[in-house]
Parts: C-alpha cells; structure tokens; sequence
C-alpha cells in the first residue's frame, strides 16, 4: 500500500514539474468593444473582399485613400491605445445588414466571423468593422466573411 502511495505522489510531482510557466498566453481574450455603423462608399481602387487590422490613428487615415476618416463620427471617439479596429470593405447583391462574431482560436490568434444578409433587392457597397479591445501587434486575425443568398 505505501509503494502505490509513493508511486502516486511521485506521479504528481513529475506531471507538477512538467509544467511551465512560459507556456501561459498572455494574448488579450477576444471582446468587441462596438460596432461601426455601415459606410456607404464605393471605393474604385479597392477590390472587394478587403480586410483590415488598424491599430493607430495614422494607419487608418492612410487606410482607403478615397474616404475621410476623420470627418466620419464613428472614428473619431476611437482610443488606439485601448482598441483595435478590425473594418473590411465589401459589396452584397441586397441592402446588407451585419452579424459580427470575434473569438480568440488561440494563442494572438483571433477570427473575426461577419454573417451578411438582407432582403431589399438593391445592391449594397459599404465599410464596416467592429472596435476590439486592444490585440497585440503580431495579433493573427482570421476574417471569415459568409455571404447570405
């Protein structure tokens, strides 16, 4: 009985030492802070489909040349030093409206699922994104775009 004691506790204290504190993630957890209103726009230098991670003031004002981001009130209240903002531009064959989903698949990895849909029959072009809080700047993220029929 004291050898199978023995040989459980050292079991512990082995499995316990293989444990490594460097190991831990440390990547913020994936929270949407808000979102960002559609943006009607049509962009003729841009192709649709494009996804992109702005983490300050100065990428985003570079960001699509054709838009004016700093007269737009959904940016102006944006805090770089907190948040991340994730927008994609995009078009949709009806007036679109947007379902956001922002999960964290694992160490600075996230993945950004935008579900679009609508039913008025008139083509749609747009901006559109979410605010996040704060993802590192190696942050990986993933955009996974379904389009409704």
């Amino acid at each position: 009985m004291k050898t199978k004691t023995f040989l459980a506790l050292l079991l512990l204290v082995i499995v316990g030492c293989g444990c490594s504190k460097a190991d831990k993630d440390t990547s913020p957890e994936a929270v949407i802070v808000r979102e960002i209103s559609k943006i009607r726009v049509y962009l003729s230098d841009e192709k649709f489909g494009t996804y992109k991670v702005i983490q300050n003031r100065k990428t985003l004002d570079s960001t699509f040349s054709n838009v004016e981001f700093s007269t737009l009130e959904q940016f102006k209240d944006i805090d770089f030093t907190t948040e991340t903002l994730l927008l994609g531009y995009d078009n949709y064959a009806n007036q679109a409206d947007f379902r956001f989903q922002f999960v964290k698949t694992k160490a600075n990895s996230y993945s950004l699922v935008v579900e679009i849909s609508g039913l008025a029959t008139q083509p749609d072009t747009f901006l559109y994104g979410i605010i996040v809080k704060k993802l590192p700047n190696n942050a990986n993220v993933s955009f996974n775009i379904q389009k409704s029929n």
